[in-house]
């Protein structure tokens, strides 16, 4: 059944899931510092091709991303994962509704 609905994990495996993920994400290994270079390419190449203004990220993990993206005046992600937000103007619950707009 979708979405599916996972159990909450207990505080003390949050933590180690919560540090894991960081480690991760940061390069705490080799595999991982050599998928971050790899990514670290890709980012500069999408930066490259954004317009300028306010950006909303679906999913934005840890946003290790933003270094590439200095232009970007208010950025808003929906991503569930709250652990490490620089620069972030709001955090939206995965769910969230949107305002839209009605052209004319």
């Amino acid at each position: 059944m979708y979405p599916r609905q996972r159990p909450p994990l207990p505080a003390a495996y949050q933590r180690i899931y919560e540090k894991e993920y960081l480690l991760n994400r940061g390069g705490g290994t080799l595999a991982n510092r050599l998928a971050l270079r790899a990514e670290s390419w890709m980012h500069r190449m999408i930066a490259q091709r954004a317009l300028p203004g306010a950006v909303l990220e679906i999913g934005g993990g840890t946003l290790n991303h933003l270094p590439y993206e200095p232009e970007v005046a208010d950025y808003d992600v929906v991503e569930p994962f709250e652990a490490l937000y620089p620069r972030v103007r709001i955090v939206h619950g995965f769910g969230a509704s949107f305002p839209t707009s009605k052209k004319s």
